[in-house]
């Protein structure tokens, strides 16, 4: 017999016939579709979120306050690149209240989205809730329902819905508008104080 197989392989450094070929096309499978299961993987979006960003909680505490209120405060990272801080009150009478603020990283000309959300549920169950998008210069920090924001408001929107309706989902988690949807503006102007 020659040096070579049949099929051309070498037989040579104790290989046998077609060991090289099989553990190549071993080498080049495709790895196995994903479960349905698991969610695809995201990445840090710049000046955005990703709307299928997964959470992890980096910090809860949990203090009781005056008047039988019980406050929790939470910080949230997301597989985007983004952090949401949260701050829930829960009041005697049954009242509810949840405030949030998710901001992006910075994107490429240093602004950053900053998303608060917030929800009032009454003991009978209606609900009041206001959600606004800012951009704001990175690691911006104001008072969101005072007159200098609405310089830096991007969109906003608020309702009750019915105390029967369903839970509303996080909404500071909604995907972002793509720069061709999203209207454009002005650079916001930040004066710079001695």
């Amino acid at each position: 017999m020659s040096e070579y197989g049949f099929a051309g392989f070498p037989l040579r450094d104790s290989l046998p016939r077609g060991f090289s070929f099989v553990h190549m096309l071993r080498g080049a499978k495709a790895p196995p579709p994903a479960s349905p299961g698991t969610a695809p993987a995201t990445r840090n979006v710049a000046g955005g979120f990703d709307s299928g960003a997964t959470e992890r909680t980096l910090s809860s505490k949990r203090t009781n306050g005056e008047n039988g209120i019980v406050r929790h405060d939470l910080v949230k990272q997301f597989s985007d690149g983004s952090r949401r801080t949260e701050v829930q009150h829960e009041h005697p009478d049954g009242t509810f209240d949840i405030a949030t603020e998710r901001r992006s990283l910075p994107d490429a000309d240093g602004f950053q989205e900053v998303r608060v959300w917030a929800r009032t549920t009454a003991p009978d169950g209606t609900r009041s809730e206001d959600f606004r998008v800012f951009r704001v210069p990175a690691g911006m920090e104001m008072d969101w329902d005072g007159p200098d924001a609405r310089n830096f408001l991007l969109t906003s929107s608020a309702d009750a819905p019915p105390a029967d309706a369903k839970p509303m989902p996080d909404l500071s988690a909604r995907p972002s508008e793509t720069a061709a949807e999203r209207p454009q503006r002005s650079r916001p102007v930040v004066p710079i104080l001695p």
